[in-house]
């Protein structure tokens, strides 16, 4: 018999960071993850959205986004993404 309460504790996978200096498209990035998650059947959530004040080094933002899909009663993925970019 399994222990009380040993399924309780969320699984994860270490963070992945992803470093690029040079000029990118943000709109097609947004476009492009939020297009994985409708075809894997992921809930897209935009939680934060911050703009900061342009600086002589360029305007800063932060996204934070949750995508969920419920498998099945005693499954559920959540996936955190998190982008910050200046």
């Amino acid at each position: 018999m399994a222990e009380e309460g040993l399924w309780d504790e969320p699984s994860s996978e270490p963070p992945t960071y992803v470093r690029f200096k040079g000029i990118w498209d943000m709109q097609d990035i947004y476009d492009t993850i939020a297009d994985w998650c409708r075809k894997r059947k992921l809930k897209f959530h935009e939680r934060v959205y911050k703009h900061k004040h342009p600086s002589p080094y360029g305007v800063e933002r932060q996204y934070i986004w949750d995508a969920t899909r419920i498998e099945n009663e005693y499954i559920q993925f959540i996936y955190h993404i998190y982008v910050h970019t200046y």
